[in-house]
């Protein structure tokens, strides 16, 4: 087994194999799942805390007294159904997300990897440059440069927090100056102020 070693320390990531579900079919649920346009789920109302005794008492409440209240019987139907399908979709969409959960991180694993693995060519390149001279580093300019990009962001960061730190300081203590009271007035001549 080929192991990745890096001349830096990295972080240790454990790593379990996924051994849930690879793959969803929607087939079963294609009439009752939708795409809806852009911006659509703000105007939809959402289920409110409850509902489980609600969809208990209205198959009790309403099948004794829908006639009195003039709703047809399908009103219930449509109820109950929406309520298998409500069922359905959570199932279906708790696996979808946790397999979104394990492509997102399973891709976070494969970036940091091959980092660390352009880091180690980078490290490779540099003392390559020593031993064999700087003919070696032309070749792979590009890489270095991408992996240099965090400390460059880091430094210029650095600098940019130092020149703000001194500002500040600056305006402090021309503040300080300002809000401080007056030299003592001279004396004048006569021990009189």
């Amino acid at each position: 087994m080929f192991l990745r070693c890096t001349v830096w320390p990295m972080a240790f990531v454990e790593r379990i194999p996924y051994k849930g579900p690879l793959s969803i079919d929607l087939t079963p649920h294609k009439d009752i799942i939708f795409d809806l346009p852009q911006g659509a789920l703000i105007r939809l109302a959402g289920e409110k805390e409850g509902i489980d005794g609600v969809i208990e008492e209205l198959n009790i409440s309403l099948v004794a007294h829908a006639s009195v209240l003039g709703l047809a019987p399908e009103v219930l139907a449509r109820i109950n159904q929406d309520t298998t399908d409500i069922g359905e979709i959570r199932s279906a969409l708790s696996k979808a997300e946790k397999m979104v959960e394990v492509l997102k991180e399973s891709l976070a694993l494969k970036v940091n990897d091959r980092e660390n693995d352009i880091g180690t060519v980078v490290e490779s390149v540099r003392k390559g440059a020593k031993k064999v001279g700087p003919s070696i580093e032309p070749p792979f300019e590009r890489t270095v440069k991408y992996h240099g990009q965090i400390a460059l962001k880091a430094a210029s960061t650095r600098k940019k927090n130092a020149t703000a730190a001194e500002a500040a300081a600056e305006a402090a203590a021309e503040a300080a100056a300002a809000e401080a009271p007056g030299e003592a007035a001279e004396e004048k001549p006569g021990g009189t102020k």
